[in-house]
Parts: C-alpha cells; sequence; structure tokens
C-alpha cells in the first residue's frame, strides 16, 4: 500500500501584508485535484490555516519558482497550472532540465513533518 504524504504545500510571502501572514499554496487541500491559497498570522505552531482561495498572481509564481518553470511561464499559464500536480509539474521541469540541460532541482513540499518529494505527490 502506497505511504500517504500530507498536503503538498509551497510557502511564501505576500509583501502586500508586511510578512505578517505566512501564505502558502495547497495541492488539493480545499479543492481535490486543484492548487488553493491558505494563510494564518503568525509563524507559531498554534496559529491555525485558514484558506484563502484560489489562486492570485502571487501564489502561481511561487508555483512556478517552487518548480523552476518561471521562464516558461508562457507554456505554464495559471489556467493550465491551477489543475497540475506536483508529479506533473516534477515531470515538467524534468524534461526541461533534460532537453535544455538545466541544473536537477529539488522540490520537496513545505509542508511540516512531510517533507515528500513532488515526484512522489499526485
Amino acid at each position: 500500500m502506497p505511504k500517504k504524504h500530507g498536503v503538498y504545500s509551497i510557502l511564501y510571502r505576500d509583501p502586500a501584508n508586511n510578512g505578517s501572514i505566512l501564505c502558502a499554496v495547497d495541492w488539493s487541500w480545499q479543492v481535490p485535484g486543484e492548487w488553493t491559497r491558505s494563510e494564518k498570522d503568525g509563524v507559531q505552531w498554534w496559529c491555525k490555516w485558514r484558506s484563502a482561495g484560489q489562486l492570485n498572481n502571487r501564489a502561481y509564481r511561487a508555483i512556478l519558482k517552487h518548480f523552476g518553470l518561471k521562464k516558461f511561464s508562457a507554456v505554464f499559464p495559471m489556467k493550465k497550472i491551477v489543475g497540475m500536480s506536483p508529479a506533473k509539474l516534477a515531470t515538467a521541469r524534468r524534461c526541461k532540465e533534460r532537453r535544455l540541460g538545466l541544473p536537477k532541482k529539488e522540490m520537496i513540499s513545505d509542508t511540516i513533518g512531510s517533507h515528500c518529494s513532488a515526484e512522489s505527490c499526485n
């Protein structure tokens, strides 16, 4: 039986809130098979995450950066990215690495206690 991982999350800061709110984009947390945003006040463990809705431009850019696909945003528009799993995005990155000779990028979830690789997260 495959090991069940926690939510695949990518943490990022939004300068619009002076860094006082921690932001994340999460795969299949609020909506199955989609990236959605979450946030919490402060970084303490007891602060609860709350849903922040669908992707916005900052969250979209955080996904592209995490997977090393910023240069390829024309090929990966937000409408496409929203439904691409971490494993599919990792596969796209590996393809770019092979074709273009890019350095291998490590893509690991930022979820505390569940640092799974993107390749293992559908």
